[in-house]
């Protein structure tokens, strides 16, 4: 029976590393999942903001009799292309900073469950041969 209570401690803490590290593992899922809803939510408003400020531009040149195709509304909207493409980068890198971090949280969840339960186990081990 003396050697029965270490077993069943060192069984235990495997089921507790093993839970532990699928809890990091779910939470490393959702936190991608909502960096990627992120990512797509600033992607769409910059679109949006691109299609809305074009439309803008081609009203008021139109008020003031000017082609779309004519050199100042074209720079206009290059600009305006540009500024959008530089927020979409911009939120990817930011999208990718959130998905390093929590990989990096993860990764030290899952050493840090393993180290627990190696720990536990020496000292299960010690138990046993006294």
């Amino acid at each position: 029976m003396a050697m029965a209570v270490p077993a069943i401690m060192i069984g235990l803490s495997a089921a507790q590393t093993a839970q532990s590290v699928s809890a990091a593992s779910k939470q490393r899922k959702l936190s991608r999942a909502k960096t990627g809803l992120d990512l797509a939510q600033v992607e769409r408003e910059n679109q949006e903001q691109l299609a809305q400020g074009l439309a803008r531009q081609a009203v008021v040149g139109g008020a003031a009799g000017v082609a779309p195709s004519s050199g100042s509304l074209m720079r206009q909207a290059l600009s305006a292309r540009r500024a959008a493409e530089r927020g979409i980068l911009s939120a990817r890198g930011r999208a990718e900073l959130e998905d390093a971090g929590s990989r990096l949280d993860y990764n030290n969840r899952v050493v840090g469950s393993l180290i627990n339960f190696g720990e536990s186990a020496v000292r299960q081990i010690g138990t046993m041969a006294k």
